[in-house]
């Protein structure tokens, strides 16, 4: 199992080359609309498109038909705003390799936008309350709230720059 918090360049560096290397049952995603994915993409400038940016605007697509990835599934969270609807089943399930899931995964929400479409490539859609628990050993609760991004002003960015470079 993998996760991606998100999809700046620094926390997906290497992840092509990993898939690539490496069997992965379940990828985590954040979902992110494909106006923001493509504002991702474009802010890398370049001639043409590499990988990383294809990866970005529709990382399912790219999954699905690159040849040297081998991804069972994807797992996309939804964002910590979303409305959830009430007919959907809120009990938990394990899932064909062993992760118990709670609540289950949703049937794909209506807030969905392009991308994220690669034919019958399994896409699990999760709450955003929505936990993974192994055996009973360990946890991991994904969240996704882009809401909080406004808190990383250019002062606090530059503080932190600073704090990263002492410390490491």
């Amino acid at each position: 199992m993998v996760f991606i918090s998100h999809f700046d360049r620094d926390h997906i560096s290497g992840l092509l080359e990993l898939l690539a290397e490496f069997e992965v049952g379940r990828l985590v995603l954040p979902y992110v609309p494909l106006h923001l994915r493509i504002s991702i993409a474009l802010d890398v400038r370049t001639s043409t498109f590499s990988k990383w940016q294809m990866f970005v605007i529709d990382p399912v697509k790219y999954i699905a038909s690159a040849q040297d990835v081998n991804v069972e599934r994807v797992s996309l969270v939804l964002p910590a705003s979303t409305q959830m609807p009430d007919n959907q089943d809120i009990l938990p399930i394990t899932s064909d390799d062993g992760v118990l899931i709670e609540p289950a995964p949703l049937r794909q929400p209506t807030i969905v936008d392009e991308g994220y479409l690669a034919g019958s490539y399994p896409i699990e859609w999760l709450r955003p309350s929505t936990r993974f628990s192994i055996k009973g050993i360990w946890e991991f609760i994904p969240y996704n709230d882009s809401s909080l991004k406004p808190n990383a002003t250019a002062p606090f960015q530059k503080a932190i720059g600073k704090l990263t470079t002492t410390l490491l």
